[in-house]
């Protein structure tokens, strides 16, 4: 399977993500458009976001720099709204 999974990646039809600690994260990228995550540090729940001002912004900055973005991956990290209700803290 995961050489399935590593092939599918140098073919550019998914993206693969190391998120720490042993844990890999695979998604589609034919056809799907750029997000971002959200990432639960307690459950592993992910949920992918997008916002036109952070995109904006990260140009923006970039550009300040002196740099013409070609590709950015962000990942945010906390606790989401189950692990919070159960009361478990980061």
């Amino acid at each position: 399977m995961y050489r399935t999974l590593k092939l599918l990646v140098r073919s550019g039809l998914a993206d693969c993500f190391d998120m720490g600690e042993g844990v890999t994260l695979y998604e589609h990228a034919y056809d799907h458009p750029h997000h971002d995550h959200l990432i639960c540090t307690r459950c592993g729940r992910k949920e992918e976001i997008v916002d036109e001002t952070i995109e904006r912004r990260q140009v923006e900055l970039a550009e300040r720099s002196g740099f013409t973005l070609s590709r950015h991956r962000m990942f945010l990290y906390g606790l989401c709204p189950a692990c919070r209700r159960k009361g478990i803290k980061d």
